[in-house]
């Protein structure tokens, strides 16, 4: 029994170190708040394996605090980023509508480009043409 709950400990460490990299590196807000989440829920499943080590039951209302606290701080951040913030997500929303109207218009000019380079094309050759069948004369 006590070397499952010390393999039980170990894979709870090592999802933890996993919990922790994902709140570093992110990238996004929704990966740090899952790595959040991991962090906050495999924490309070290491405290009840140190509870079932020890024998001691009076650990279940700390892994009980635990567990509201990791939900709460969820809520509470994702009200924030949708209630309080609506200002800076419309301005990553026009600024991605932005960068998408300057590419459209590079995307438009180079086929402009393009175009205009193979009509000069298509003339120089129809004057070619013109030349080789009037023996070179203009």
């Amino acid at each position: 029994m006590t070397a499952l709950l010390l393999v039980a400990t170990l894979v709870m460490l090592i999802a933890v170190v996993l919990g922790l990299w994902r709140v570093i590196v992110g990238p996004s807000t929704l990966d740090r708040m899952l790595g959040f989440d991991l962090v906050t829920l495999t924490l309070a499943g290491l405290v009840l394996v140190f509870s079932a080590l020890t024998g001691e039951g009076a650990y279940v209302e700390l892994v009980l605090v635990l567990s509201g606290l990791g939900f709460l701080t969820t809520v509470a951040y994702f009200y924030y980023l949708t209630h309080l913030e609506p200002e800076a997500g419309a301005q990553r929303r026009d600024k991605a509508h932005s960068d998408e109207q300057r590419d459209d218009m590079a995307h438009s000019d180079a086929q402009r480009r393009d175009m205009a380079h193979s009509d000069a094309q298509r003339d120089d050759m129809a004057h070619s043409d013109e030349r080789s069948t009037t023996g070179g004369r203009p």
